[in-house]
């Protein structure tokens, strides 16, 4: 699984206030400040990359303030191309799949944006442009902290919809903004541009907390409705999209009350939201955290369902969650591996990744302790694959 590179982390935090749905980013929008010289190229130019001929007006987003507008696509003159940006952070690399060509990412302060410089033709392309600030909106006037149904009623065909996606390995929203379902504007008749919206659940609703646009460069689609895990949305029936559904938090809220069920509050954590439980439940979410990691969790069901309770775990939450893994790790690791090896490629990366978090002081312990796992044969493949994860991040 790739995962977005942290090379340089956007400073915007959304601040979601469930009952006013308000957004608040880091400082005002700006399209002001200096803006660095573009690295030289050293990539060979034999070769053209052809960006796509379609017509990507749709595709862009506007700064509010008047200041600039930013288009995927090929983009006339010079670099930046009439518009300046307080920027954090420029890298740039080539790649031996695209001789001739550089590419490069921006770090601003309110976006993250991709481009490619074409050597033989000194033609620059705006590949994909993200933002989690509210300052921005579509040509249509959509921005960060709308609501779910101004977005249906906004675009009113053609999207669809990833109702789970993983929060914390998927590559689309990666460090950026917080969400628990993804909605793509995308046409073929576009070259299969698109813009995606990340979308959070609140205990109130749900509003947008990100907004992602791609040019489609080599005329597949990046989406596409396969009924599994992407689905066209229905537009006949729009109210299952609208509301956020409080069962799976309320189910847990009432367990813990009583305590007195163990096994059934584990079982429920697999399908309940750590975000809208503390919306709902106001700081009941550390108390839960706390008592979860008070629990003599020893069974592979158990420690299952521990290993899939990801869904909104953002912050102080993630770092409980990561003591919580920590602690099953250390005492049962044999269990914790088999556990792991029944989830998907994507949680098990992620998993690693909680896990190096939670014991990167005692990187000789896990390491040492992997090898004598390996060294006692009769691992699964799925089970291997779970150890090379973990091996992956406390080996870097």
């Amino acid at each position: 699984m790739n995962f977005i590179h942290k090379a340089a982390v956007i400073a915007v935090t959304v601040l979601a206030v469930a009952m006013g749905f308000m957004l608040v980013a880091c400082g005002p929008a700006q399209l002001a400040g200096d803006v660095p010289a573009k690295p030289s190229s050293s990539a060979d130019a034999s070769a053209e990359v052809t960006p796509s001929a379609a017509d990507t007006s749709e595709y862009a987003l506007v700064d509010k303030s008047g200041s600039g507008k930013i288009q995927v696509g090929a983009q006339s003159g010079e670099y930046p191309w009439g518009l300046s940006f307080n920027v954090s952070d420029v890298t740039s690399h080539t790649s031996g799949e695209a001789p001739g060509t550089t590419f490069y990412r921006i770090d601003a302060e309110q976006y993250r944006l991709f481009y490619q410089h074409i050597d033989k033709t000194g033609k620059d392309v705006i590949s994909r442009f993200m933002t989690a600030s509210r300052f921005y909106e579509t040509e249509k006037g959509l921005a960060v902290g709308d609501t779910i149904d101004t977005l249906l009623d906004t675009y009113n065909k053609n999207l669809l919809y990833q109702p789970e996606p993983d929060p914390i390995s998927q590559d689309y929203g990666g460090d950026f903004c917080v969400y628990d379902a993804l909605y793509i504007y995308t046409r073929p008749e576009d070259d299969n541009c698109s813009i995606v919206f990340y979308v959070a659940s609140l205990a109130a609703g749900k509003i947008i907390t990100g907004i992602d646009i791609s040019l489609g460069q080599d005329g597949s689609p990046a989406f596409a409705a396969d009924n599994v895990g992407t689905f066209a949305v229905d537009y006949a029936a729009p109210a299952k999209y609208l509301k956020t559904d409080t069962s799976a938090e309320d189910k847990v809220h009432a367990l813990f009350q009583t305590k007195s069920d163990t096994k059934a509050l584990l079982e429920a954590l697999p399908d309940f939201n750590w975000r809208i439980y503390d919306q709902s439940y106001k700081d009941e979410a550390m108390d839960l955290l706390d008592w979860l990691s008070q629990q003599n969790i020893t069974s592979e069901h158990d420690i299952l369902c521990v290993l899939k309770s990801t869904k909104g775990l953002d912050g102080a939450y993630s770092e409980g969650y990561s003591n919580i893994l920590s602690r099953i790790y250390l005492s049962i690791t044999d269990k914790f591996i088999r556990s792991a090896s029944q989830l998907g490629d994507a949680k098990i990366d992620a998993l690693a990744q909680m896990l190096h978090y939670g014991l990167s002081d005692k990187k000789d312990q896990v390491l040492s302790g992997l090898i004598m796992l390996l060294d006692t044969g009769g691992l699964s493949e799925k089970e291997q694959r779970v150890i090379m994860a973990i091996q992956h991040y406390f080996v870097r």
